[in-house]
């Protein structure tokens, strides 16, 4: 073993916490330092870059390391094992809501966790609400509305509840990346005018007056209308916009329906 090399096992393993880089981080704990029997412990798809894994394990590991190694596994278990425990204390309590959850993690990029922090943050009573915009304007997931003068001037959202932005604003940006999806869709065509940023705002404001409307609703489920849903709403406009497009690129377009 070189005793002038440090161990880059994270240069190889995506996940040094997964199955294969917690054996071998046990197994140098233990003791171990052989690189050779330490690659033998990948597992799936790390297994086939033994090659590059033993030049990787080939290090230094003196007493000391191993315990920072260790104390830090450690740590990261007692980590677990309190997320483990919260996470079923929460699906305890979430189950009178079962049915509105999995409402909910129908719309594209909402996943059950959103669902669990839109449920406990806005309840599951929508009545409060006059309107799925006040719900929104209160938990500060709508555009602001300044104006002075006849003029309108900045339009950042309210502060409104920390929690349910966060967590829409997540749920905006995993939308974004749904092909073919209305969500998708919807980021793209504020993205061009307005940025990624509001976009994404934009999206989550989407998302929730949806989970506002089906916590309201009785059974009813999410209803997706598509990747092509606003060409299809005005389809003389897009088809303007097209032919125009190719006009500027130097062709000449002609139109025939299709049988």
């Amino acid at each position: 073993m070189l005793e002038d090399a440090n161990i880059k096992l994270g240069s190889v393993a995506t996940d040094i916490l997964g199955v294969s880089g917690r054996a071998m981080l046990d197994a140098l704990v233990a003791g171990q330092t052989n690189p050779a029997e330490l690659a033998e412990l990948a597992v799936g798809r790390l297994r086939r870059r033994k090659s590059d894994l033993q030049p990787a394990l080939h290090g230094f590991v003196h007493p000391h390391h191993r315990l920072l190694i260790q104390t830090h596994l450690r740590l990261i278990d007692a980590f677990d094992a309190s997320v483990a425990a919260l996470t079923s204390q929460i699906e305890e309590r979430m189950r009178p809501f079962s049915d509105t959850r999995e409402r909910l993690d129908q719309i594209t990029g909402v996943g059950p966790e959103v669902a669990t922090v839109f449920i406990s943050e806005m309840g599951a009573d929508m009545t409060r609400w006059p309107t799925p915009d006040h719900a929104a304007s209160w938990a500060g997931l709508c555009p602001g509305h300044h104006q002075s003068a006849g003029k309108h001037k900045s339009g950042r959202a309210r502060h409104g509840n920390r929690w349910i932005k966060q967590a829409f604003a997540q749920a905006g940006w995993a939308a974004s990346r749904a092909r073919g999806t209305y969500m998708q869709a919807h980021f793209r065509r504020i993205c061009s005018r307005r940025g990624a940023k509001k976009a994404v705002m934009a999206v989550a404001h989407s998302q929730f007056i949806r989970c506002v409307l089906l916590a309201a609703s009785s059974g009813n489920g999410y209803q997706e209308l598509g990747g092509d849903y606003f060409d299809r709403r005005n389809k003389k406009r897009s088809t303007e916009r097209l032919v125009a497009r190719l006009k500027t690129l130097g062709y000449k377009v002609t139109l025939e329906i299709a049988a």
